[in-house]
C-alpha cells in the first residue's frame, strides 16, 4: 500500500483530497495537521488514514512516503503571513529530504504567469511574471522544492481560482435568489473557475501516474475563459429553470481586461483527466443550499 502525506489537511483543498483518497482505500493517507482537533473532528482515523502534527513532521519524525501533496499555504497578500508561509516552505523541504520522499506534488498558482493579451491561454511554457505578492511567493515556494531536490521526483501544479463561496458565482446566484438584480462593473473582464471537486480529481489522476512519467510543470484549470457576463448570463438562464426571474445590470468601466485563461492540454493528455463539473452544475449546487438556509464553503 502506498502512503500518500497531504500537508494542509485541514484547508479546503487539502480536506477534500484528504477525503476522496481515503475513499478510495487504495492507500494509506497522512493529513499533517497543526491541531488533530480540526482533522478528527471530520475524519475518523482508521487502516486507511492517520494524521502527524506538523511538528513532529518538521522535524523528520515520519515513516518515508511515496508521494507527498503539499496544499499548505497562506492565501493571503499579508507580507508577514507570506513570509511565515515560505519559512514553513523550507523546513518541509528540508524534512522531506530527511524523511526519504518518492515523489512531491506542490500546489501552486495561476497567478505566477505574465498576463497575456486578449484571447491567449498560458501554457506551462509562458512567461512567468507574478501578478502580486501571493503569487510571487507561490513561484518561490516552488523554486525552494526544486533548490532542496526534496523529493526524487518533484511536480509543481499551477490551479486555476477554485469555486467557493467567497467568489462571485455564489454571489450571482444568492442575489437571484433573494430578487436581487446582478449589477456588473467589468463585464468583460475574463475568470475561469475550477470546482473544487475536479481540482481534486486531478490530483487523484496525478497521484496515479507513475513518477518517471510526471511532468515537472502542469496547469490544473477548466482549460478556456469565460467573461463575468458570461458567468452572471448562466446563472440567470440557470435559475429561471426554478422559476426565478433575474436583472442583468451592466455598468461599463475602463477597467482593463484580465487574462485567466490557462491550456491544460499537458494535464489532459498525460492523466486522461477532464473537469467534469459545469457553471450550471455548481450554481445548482449553490441554489440547492441556499433553498435548504445551509451554505457551505
Amino acid at each position: 500500500m502506498r502512503t500518500i502525506l497531504v500537508t494542509g489537511s485541514t484547508g479546503f483543498i487539502g480536506s477534500h483530497l484528504v477525503k476522496a483518497l481515503a475513499e478510495e482505500k487504495h492507500y494509506l493517507v497522512i493529513g499533517a495537521v497543526e491541531d488533530d482537533n480540526g482533522f478528527t473532528d471530520r475524519y475518523e482515523c482508521n487502516d486507511y488514514l492517520q494524521t502527524i502534527p506538523n511538528c513532529e513532521l518538521l522535524k523528520g519524525n515520519a515513516p518515508r512516503v511515496d508521494v507527498v501533496v503539499n496544499c499548505a499555504f497562506v492565501r493571503s497578500n499579508d507580507p508577514h503571513l507570506l513570509a511565515d508561509a515560505l519559512d514553513f516552505t523550507a523546513k518541509l523541504a528540508a524534512a522531506l529530504k530527511r524523511i526519504g520522499t518518492g515523489s512531491l506534488i506542490n500546489i501552486s498558482s495561476q497567478g505566477v504567469y505574465k498576463r497575456l493579451p486578449e484571447g491567449e491561454l498560458q501554457t506551462e511554457d509562458s512567461e512567468i511574471a507574478p501578478i502580486d505578492l501571493y503569487s510571487m511567493a507561490k513561484y518561490a515556494a516552488e523554486k525552494i522544492f526544486l533548490a532542496s531536490a526534496c523529493a526524487a521526483f518533484i511536480t509543481n501544479v499551477r490551479l486555476a481560482s477554485i469555486n467557493m463561496k467567497q467568489r462571485f458565482l455564489f454571489t450571482f446566484t444568492k442575489k437571484i435568489f433573494e430578487g436581487e438584480p446582478i449589477v456588473l462593473t467589468a463585464p468583460y473582464q475574463n475568470a475561469a473557475l475550477l470546482d473544487v471537486k475536479d481540482a481534486v480529481s486531478g490530483l487523484q489522476a496525478l497521484i496515479r501516474l507513475p513518477d518517471q512519467e510526471r511532468k515537472g510543470v502542469y496547469n490544473l484549470g477548466i482549460g478556456k475563459q469565460m467573461t463575468i457576463l458570461d458567468y452572471a448570463s448562466t446563472v440567470i438562464n440557470t435559475m429561471k429553470a426554478h422559476g426565478y426571474s433575474g436583472e442583468l445590470i451592466v455598468q461599463e468601466s475602463n477597467q482593463a481586461l484580465k487574462n485567466s485563461g490557462m491550456d491544460c492540454t499537458r494535464m489532459m493528455h498525460d492523466t486522461r483527466w477532464n473537469p467534469t463539473v459545469t457553471s450550471e452544475k455548481m450554481i445548482e449546487e449553490y441554489y440547492t443550499e441556499l433553498l435548504g438556509g445551509v451554505v457551505r464553503l
